[in-house]
């Protein structure tokens, strides 16, 4: 009965003035963690290239920063090298839509980090 007092304690003290959830205790594992199998593109979207962008004659690779749950779907998607021109939003909207087979670590499903590059390129 302890135990279980105790967790829900934990679970309480952890949630977010305001809000309904809690914190998510994943562990994410770099890419490049010894043992980890990585994680394979199930489904995917393009980002679209919006008229601003094309107006303006905006080319270049976009990076994101992507963390990748242990479900396999996007948990979240960090710009590190924008284009912006709506670019940027098109890109974290295309990303969050892609499914995983999950990155595995001793053969069970874990969140993972990884870089996803977006070239962008008028024709």
């Amino acid at each position: 009965m302890k135990t279980v007092l105790a967790l829900a304690v934990l679970f309480v003290a952890f949630q977010q003035p305001g809000t309904t959830q809690t914190a998510e205790f994943t562990r994410v594992y770099p890419l490049k963690s010894p043992g980890l199998v990585a994680p394979v593109v199930v489904s995917k979207s393009q980002p679209v290239y919006t008229d601003e962008a094309m107006r303006a004659k905006v080319e270049g690779t976009l990076v994101l920063d992507v963390t990748i749950g242990s479900d396999g779907h996007v948990r979240d998607a960090l710009v590190t090298k924008p284009l912006d021109a709506g670019l940027d939003e098109a890109a974290v909207a295309a990303m969050s839509a892609w499914t995983f087979t999950p990155a595995t670590l001793e053969g069970r499903p874990v969140a993972t980090r990884v870089t996803i590059d977006f070239a962008f390129r008028l024709h």
